[in-house]
């Protein structure tokens, strides 16, 4: 026998009594577990998927009505001002165009926001600041 078997064996036998003799006496040994694993993120409950809630017409009949943008737990209420047409859509687009809302104070810092008011489905929706609007807008463009 060469001696790196020997060594070999004494190691498997030595580590098998000690287990032995340790589960005799009641010691807990570790077991060996799988690598651990990313923690599951779970989505954005404000991330909206249903195209249905961004078309013109359920936004028009709104204006001048408050609402408020929702981000981190956090409200900022708004005032949707306008709704219009954007560059390079067909003018009154259902599915193209511009959110402008207004708010007292500093607006909103540049983010994707929970839309929300009573009897609305929430919305989620990026606004950035429009200083020549005097607020924040909303670009939709679902056009396909």
């Amino acid at each position: 026998m060469t001696r790196s078997t020997d060594v070999s064996r004494r190691s498997v036998i030595g580590v098998g009594a000690a287990g032995l003799a340790a589960s005799a006496v009641g010691i807990e040994i570790p077991q060996a577990t799988a690598a651990p694993t990313a923690p599951k993120v779970a989505a954005d409950p404000t991330f909206t998927a249903n195209a249905a809630l961004y078309t013109r017409s359920r936004y028009t009949p709104l204006k001048r009505k408050g609402f408020s943008l929702v981000r981190g737990g956090k409200g900022t209420p708004v005032v949707l001002r306008e709704v219009a047409d954007i560059d390079g859509a067909a003018a009154g687009a259902e599915d193209a165009f511009r959110l402008t809302f207004t708010c007292k104070g500093t607006p909103p810092e540049q983010a994707t926001y929970s839309l929300r008011r009573s009897g609305f489905a929430p919305t989620s929706v990026f606004v950035v600041p429009d200083a020549e609007r005097g607020g924040v807008t909303a670009i939709i463009n679902s056009a396909r």
